[in-house]
């Protein structure tokens, strides 16, 4: 009865159309809002300089890309989806990069579901993968100024620490020819003591980029000793010969040396003492060591040789070729630092009757010389039963 009735009925069909219109635009507006003329027209849209994202990269590597930013990205699709789009995304995926080197990697583009990508430039990058090390470095040290008239550097400085490390990417650290902590003299006349910050140069004297690198420690202490031109006397020290021996005169040459003296120390050094020398218990070698030859009068005496030694009463003048040590904070000028400083010790000696003696000699040795002697006279008086008074040895049981 209802199908008669609508098909009989015009004016029924054209309700029942409206009513099936009005459902399924109630159903697409509570998907969408938007109109029924917008979702119907497609529309295209072009986005410029979109930042490329980097997605899973790797600890300890520095990435650099072709391009840092998409350059142009056309979308096209509905309008009403357009409408809604502000921005957009660009991503590369390093996950799979592990290793240093040059990769292509794809350009992935983040946008609405509904909308599709016609262009895009670029759509892939190269990817240079490099990673960060570290390495270690000597510190040396660079002067800028000049000290004040009269003054110099004494020795190379000591740094505290001497050695550094440094992290950066493996072309940069590669790069670096030396670390380097610059002193600013600064027209001084007293040693300095800085903290200094480091630099870095590289093979052509160029200065570095410090921003490119992290040191450990950045910072070090540096002291530099500064020294002034003085002429120190020197004194000959105590000088002990056998009792045979005397000294009449002593000559060091040269009387005074020209010396480098820290500043600080001026005060304390007023001049230089030569080492005690000690003749009566002198070796072979350590006489052989101040120069003195076999057939030296002196070295005759000493060892008793059986070469004609000097009379008593002689004089003769004996060289000896020692060395001058030198206190911490003192340098020879006409050396470097630390060389020996060769000096001739001169000495006018007499050689003395036995029973004279020396001031210097030993007392305990004269005393055992003393307790010999007693004991040789009572061995002889001993022996006198046996002897002829004009001096003739009595041979037992003659006639």
């Amino acid at each position: 009865m209802i199908n008669r009735l609508l098909a009989n009925n015009g004016s029924a069909k054209f309700i029942a159309l409206l009513l099936a219109l009005l459902i399924w635009g109630v159903a697409f507006s509570e998907e969408q809002p938007i109109s029924s003329n917008q979702a119907l027209v497609n529309d295209s849209r072009t986005f410029h300089d979109i930042p490329i994202n980097l997605l899973g990269p790797k600890e300890g590597f520095h990435y650099l890309l072709s391009f840092e930013a998409v350059e142009s990205v056309t979308l096209s699709g509905p309008t009403a989806w357009m409408e809604y789009v502000s921005s957009l995304g660009a991503n590369v995926d390093l996950s799979q990069i592990s290793e240093e080197g040059e990769y292509i990697v794809e350009v992935f583009i983040e946008k609405p579901e509904r909308l599709r990508v016609t262009a895009c430039h670029p759509t892939q990058v190269t990817v240079y993968v490099e990673a960060f090390i570290e390495q270690e470095f000597t510190i040396y040290a660079e002067y800028s100024g000049a000290l004040a008239p009269g003054f110099y550097l004494h020795t190379y400085p000591s740094m505290l620490p001497d050695r550094v490390f440094v992290e950066g990417l493996r072309s940069d650290v590669e790069a670096i020819f030396t670390v380097n902590a610059v002193l600013d003299l600064e027209e001084s006349d007293v040693s300095l003591v800085k903290d200094i910050s480091l630099s870095l140069k590289g093979y052509s004297g160029e200065m570095l980029l410090m921003s490119n690198y992290t040191l450990s420690p950045s910072v070090v202490r540096v002291n530099q000793e500064v020294v002034t031109r003085v002429d120190l006397a020197i004194q000959t020290g105590e000088i002990l010969l056998p009792q045979n021996l005397g000294v009449q005169e002593i000559q060091v040459l040269p009387e005074l040396l020209s010396t480098y003296v820290v500043v600080e120390r001026l005060s304390a050094i007023t001049d230089l003492t030569l080492q005690p020398f000690d003749f009566t218990s002198a070796d072979d070698r350590e006489l052989r060591s101040w120069g003195l030859g076999e057939r030296d009068p002196l070295y005759l005496i000493l060892q008793q040789s059986e070469e004609i030694l000097p009379q008593v009463g002689d004089t003769f003048w004996q060289d000896l070729q020692v060395i001058l040590t030198l206190p911490p904070g003192v340098s020879w000028a006409n050396s470097v630092p630390g060389t020996p400083v060769e000096i001739t010790l001169r000495m006018l000696l007499e050689l003395l009757p036995e029973e004279e003696g020396n001031v210097n000699s030993d007392p305990n040795a004269e005393q055992q010389e003393m307790d010999d002697d007693l004991e040789s006279d009572e061995t002889v008086s001993g022996e006198g039963d046996d002897e002829d008074p004009t001096g003739a040895q009595i041979v037992p049981g003659g006639s």
